[in-house]
């Protein structure tokens, strides 16, 4: 190893550039219309490798003083990347922990008082669960929901619901348990306030009494927008009945609690500072980029038992790693399944995929309705790769719905026919369109095509390029062929723009100015598609199922992976494991290199197709 006279550190950070630019197209390219996983690997991987390679080459000083204070500073994420996979394919897994040390200096910490507050909420919320497995009434246990009204306010709530059970419980075992809950309760008192609230307004409930006029307030407000919710879906009119009477007692309680509120309310309320939100690390995306493309053979081993002791946005980021890379997490994924971070909760359903199918699939079914948009949608994956009757279901009862995106694209994937036929309608919706035809180019069906070729020449080129890509990937049209695709000149002004007017959004320093997958689809020409259609259309069968014009039989799509593009190969390599009823393997994200390895194992893989689709029916 060259030691630090002989290192040309110019060369050194060279090295890191070019991996910090080429972890940037890796990203670009893997989900592109223009790269297959062969040319991805065989180009920007190879070229990242070697620059990953000449860094490593350097010794430990270089990544002591070139690499590592690239993880500690937390710069922009592919430059993290870069850096992070340069340390794991040196062997260097201290990477694996960046997240659990502290980023403030040793002073500041000792400095810093130590915050119980957390420590005094687990208590509070451990506490909460013992209250409600004693309530016998199921609609009263919301002792857990509560504590999020803040741990004083829930403590003094939780005095009184004890005192009250207290009052009428006659099994002396639950008495004992209460009294021992109530002088847990005392304890957790925070320094000045009193143990128990001994003036109570008798004309309100205990739990009302404890709270102050704006916390009242607050939750009234929080009622009143459940009860217009449901009265805007409400058909009945012995329920709406219901609501609306409801609703006028909460405004009338609303008015004689006015007088109680401090003046002025607006700024009463402004004093209260919401509370923030716990920063996530700005490494955490880099960082779990660079564990996905890590070729050490050590690396997973690494990962499962790191994670085994994790907590945290640790505990997530390993899971994550799990997943993207295909392993088994190990005893780490029940603690994620179970965590109260819906962040760790995601990535463990992530991770699930490559675990124990038959005792893990009702936890993971339980999770399709959880309270988090970043479950739910982690958790129907999941339950669609391992062939879940309730999550099929699920995407048949709501493929209509503006964030239903999966849904459709699972129902053109396993569909039949009449799949495919439920999603055309929704083309006339502007707002699903180019998430439609995206599904419609999976389900493989000449109705799709029809469907499709209605779009071709429509105003909007996002939509043109759209329907042209559903139309090819179901007929096999030759993304090269100059006759089916307009040629667009590279040096012609951009969308929006008029040559040198400003475009629109040229002073808008907020706009998205990156190309995304569907700007590198071609644009079709729409008369010559047309008319190849009418020329092939003989051949094509209705109710059969076609990719890059080639009839799906019973051996599934597996035979097609090589040849998709990489925007596309993630779609069809779900469904072939989903069809298998998760016996296949497909990693969430990682190197070109390794999905080629596993479209191998999939393309051989036996189908349960027909099987699995009826029992899906």
């Amino acid at each position: 190893m060259p030691d630090g006279d002989e290192i040309v550190w110019t060369i050194v950070e060279e090295h890191l550039d070019e991996a910090e630019f080429l972890v940037e197209q890796w990203r670009n390219a893997r989900r592109s219309p223009l790269h297959t996983l062969s040319e991805l690997a065989e180009g920007i991987e190879a070229r990242l490798a070697a620059h990953v390679d000449g860094l490593s080459c350097n010794g430990p000083l270089a990544l002591e003083q070139v690499v590592w204070p690239v993880i500690e500073d937390g710069a922009e994420l592919d430059r993290v990347a870069a850096a992070a996979l340069t340390l794991l394919d040196a062997g260097e897994f201290r990477v694996l922990e960046v997240l659990d040390e502290p980023r403030a200096s040793t002073e500041e910490a000792e400095e810093e008082p130590v915050d119980e507050e957390p420590v005094r909420l687990a208590g509070l919320r451990e506490l909460a669960e013992r209250l409600d497995a004693l309530e016998p009434d199921p609609a009263e246990r919301t002792a857990v929901e509560e504590v999020e009204l803040g741990p004083e306010t829930w403590r003094q709530l939780a005095l009184h619901r004890v005192a009250r059970q207290l009052a009428s419980e006659t099994d002396e075992a639950r008495l004992m348990e209460l009294g021992e809950i109530r002088v847990l309760l005392s304890g957790h008192a925070p320094p000045g306030a009193a143990a128990v609230v001994e003036d109570v307004d008798e004309e309100l409930p205990p739990e009302w009494a404890a709270l102050t006029p704006e916390q009242r307030a607050q939750r009234r407000a929080a009622d009143l927008e459940d009860i217009e919710q449901q009265l805007a879906v409400a058909t009945d009119d012995e329920e709406r009945a219901r609501l609306q009477g409801l609703r006028l007692v909460l405004e009338e309680e609303a008015v004689a609690d006015a007088e109680d509120l401090p003046e002025p309310v607006a700024e009463a309320e402004a004093a209260d500072e919401p509370a923030r939100e716990p920063e996530l690390d700005p490494r955490i995306e880099g960082l779990a980029l660079a564990f996905a493309l890590s070729s050490h053979p050590e690396l997973g081993d690494r990962i499962r038992a790191r994670a085994a002791k994790a907590e945290g946005p640790s505990l997530g980021l390993l899971l994550g790693a799990c997943a993207d890379r295909g392993l088994h997490p190990g005893p780490a994924l029940d603690r994620g399944l179970l965590h109260d971070d819906p962040v760790v909760v995601q990535a463990a359903l992530r991770a699930a995929a490559f675990g124990e199918r038959p005792r893990l699939l009702a936890m993971v079914e339980t999770q399709l309705q959880h309270r988090s948009p970043l479950v739910r949608p982690a958790a129907f994956e999941t339950a669609m790769l391992w062939g879940s009757r309730a999550a099929w279901e699920l995407a048949q009862q709501t493929y209509k719905a503006p964030n239903a995106g999966p849904m459709r694209l699972w129902l053109a994937c396993l569909g039949d026919e009449r799949h495919a036929q439920a999603l055309v309608p929704l083309l006339d919706d502007e707002a699903l369109r180019h998430d439609v035809l995206w599904a419609l180019g999976f389900s493989g069906r000449a109705s799709a095509v029809e469907a499709c070729l209605r779009w071709l020449d429509d105003d909007d080129e996002t939509t043109r390029r759209l329907a042209g890509e559903a139309v090819a990937a179901i007929i096999g049209l030759d993304p090269e062929d100059d006759t089916l695709w307009e040629q667009e000149d590279p040096d012609a002004p951009a969308p929006g723009t008029d040559g040198d007017a400003p475009g629109e959004n040229e002073d808008d320093l907020g706009a998205d100015l990156v190309d995304t997958p569907e700007d590198e689809l071609p644009l079709p020409n729409a008369a010559a598609i047309r008319k190849r259609w009418e020329q092939l259309r003989g051949g094509f069968t209705a109710g059969q199922r076609y990719i890059l014009g080639k009839q799906v039989g019973r051996e599934g799509p597996g035979w097609a992976l090589p040849l998709l593009s990489c925007r596309r190969v993630d779609v069809v390599a779900r469904e072939v494991v989903a069809r298998s009823q998760g016996a296949g393997r497909w990693p969430v994200r990682t190197l070109a290199l390794r999905h080629q390895q596993a479209t191998s194992a999939l393309a051989e893989l036996k189908p349960q197709a027909g099987s699995l689709h009826r029992a899906r029916r």
